[in-house]
């Protein structure tokens, strides 16, 4: 808007939404704001945004669906509990008479180098389908009538250019993780290299739910770890992935030979591939260095289905919504200090290949989403964080209950 930008303004990625650009980017927008649930629809969109002959309508359409949005979202927006009363109905979690396993190697920071050949077991090829908008099951896919003949045809290409980048030495993954003792407050959970506790490495600041509720808990990533006053030992394991190294080098020069289809494949492997490598290296963790896993290794539909003890939320994603939190995973585990991979200033991950998160092995834990948060929380989180209001607002926009001025 400040530089009286006329161009459609097209809206994507795995933590926007069609309710987002409606309420919080469309209204600011000089232009159309359109969301675009991926990639592959983004030439079709921008089309009828820009035609001559339908751009007029098309923008009329897609401002008085977004209007609409608006105001269903309004209509349900409920009222956010206190965070007092958040905090008051945490999870109950008896951490005394079934204490946390105790890892097999506590405190140290792993890094550890990986070929793509040993991920390819372990790679969940249905998001590579719905990236190319052909969502569907990995491999009924291919018996679709509509979508069949495609998939596998896309996926022969897939296969062709992963075997090509498993071959070039220049791509690889790289790991790093470890598991550190810990303990938490209602809105923190502190890391420390020894189990005494006398070593501090990091506190990481957390958010809790403030839906009213009749039943069950105000839930928060910190309710799996075990209070400072439990008496019990209990530990938090993180980890940062990448299967970026040498993607950005491949993957321009198909762009260079005028070859943007591979390209794109490139780095869609390359997805596939980080995922894969944070499933081997969460089940390294569960199986060696925390050791509380035990039996036959689980089966891949197994793993995809999450049919282990534990979850590994990552930043950015419905339980730990603030990215920030890279911050301190990149600070714990030394990933900082190597120039491959890198934090950028608004905390995304380059190579982009690349997933970060927390371990936690308690089988209380589980999957959730904050949701809409009430400025209460974000003032105390704001102060906690020694940062300005209205940046830590404007980094959890999804997620506030209010308006900002």
């Amino acid at each position: 808007r400040r530089r009286k930008m006329s161009l459609p303004l097209l809206i994507g990625g795995a933590t926007t939404s069609a309710i987002h650009t409606a309420v919080k980017i469309a209204p600011e927008a000089s232009t159309v704001a359109a969301y675009v649930t991926d990639a592959s629809r983004a030439v079709g969109v921008l089309a009828g945004l820009t035609n001559p002959a339908t751009r007029d309508a098309a923008a009329v359409e897609l401002r008085e669906l977004q209007e609409s949005q608006r105001v269903k979202r309004a209509m349900k927006r409920t009222p956010r509990v206190s965070l007092k009363v958040a905090h008051d109905n945490a999870l109950a979690v008896d951490f005394v008479s079934t204490p946390t396993p105790t890892p097999a190697v506590l405190g140290q920071a792993i890094c550890r180098d990986h070929a793509l050949a040993t991920l390819v077991p372990y790679i969940d090829w249905s998001p590579l389908f719905a990236a190319f908008d052909m969502a569907g099951q990995y491999p009924d896919i291919f018996s679709h009538p509509k979508k069949g003949a495609a998939a596998k045809s896309l996926f022969a290409d897939v296969q062709e250019e992963l075997t090509a980048m498993m071959a070039d030495p220049r791509c690889g993954g790289r790991s790093w993780h470890g598991v550190f003792a810990a303990r938490s407050t209602p809105a923190t959970i502190e890391l420390f290299q020894d189990d005494a506790c006398n070593l501090p490495l990091a506190t990481l600041h957390t958010l809790r739910q403030q839906m009213p509720k009749k039943v069950g808990a105000n839930m928060s990533v910190s309710d799996f770890v075990a209070p400072k006053d439990a008496g019990v030992s209990d530990y938090v394991g993180a980890f940062v992935v990448t299967a970026g190294l040498g993607v950005d080098e491949r993957s321009a020069e198909y762009e260079a030979a005028g070859d943007d289809y591979t390209s794109i494949l490139v780095k869609a492997i390359a997805d596939r591939f980080a995922e894969a490598l944070a499933e081997y290296l969460h089940e390294v963790v569960r199986r060696e260095t925390w050791a509380y896993e035990q039996g036959p290794p689980l089966t891949q539909e197994a793993r995809i289905a999450g049919e282990y003890v534990g979850v590994r939320p990552a930043p950015g994603y419905a339980a730990v919504p603030d990215h920030a939190m890279k911050r301190e995973i990149f600070s714990v585990l030394g990933v900082s200090d190597d120039a491959a991979v890198t934090l950028t200033s608004s905390f995304a991950i380059h190579p982009a290949a690349s997933v970060s998160g927390l371990y936690f092995a308690r089988p209380e834990s589980r999957y959730f989403g904050v949701g809409k948060l009430g400025r209460d929380q974000i003032n105390t989180y704001a102060k906690a964080t020694g940062e300005p209001f209205k940046a830590v607002a404007r980094r959890l926009s999804a997620n506030l209950a209010f308006d900002v001025e």
